[in-house]
């Protein structure tokens, strides 16, 4: 007979969660990078006085970047768990959302750059 997991509260859902992104922030360098060029961004986005339009924009770029990073760091996890010989779909896979993150970092760093430009502009005139 299959054996059926206790339901998880929601107190210790959310303890899952936050040690998942603690374990991934020790664990990937990636990671820390990201967090720390999210806090550069953060900090830029006050000194500029980003509007809340922009503010906006900013938060999704971040947290797209962060938790495709989490995806590609908890596959990648998975992957080496499950195929630990060296396989070619195991690969694909793994650069495949290794790409995913390097696309929405890419986009991430144009799009902010966009909306730093244009609001130093309309703090320190054109």
């Amino acid at each position: 007979m299959i054996e059926k997991h206790k339901k998880t509260s929601l107190p210790d859902a959310f303890g899952y969660a936050f040690a998942g992104i603690i374990n991934t922030a020790k664990k990937e360098r990636s990671f820390k990078i990201e967090l720390a060029v999210a806090l550069v961004a953060l900090i830029a986005s006050v000194f500029l006085a980003l509007q809340p339009v922009e503010w906006a924009l900013i938060l999704i770029f971040i947290v797209m970047v962060l938790v495709l990073e989490l995806i590609n760091s908890a596959l990648e996890s998975f992957i080496d768990l499950t195929s630990p010989d060296i396989h070619p779909l195991a690969k694909y896979a793994k650069d495949a959302t290794a790409a995913a993150v390097l696309v929405a970092a890419i986009g991430a760093a144009i799009g902010g750059s966009f909306l730093f430009v244009s609001a130093g502009l309309r703090l320190w005139g054109s």
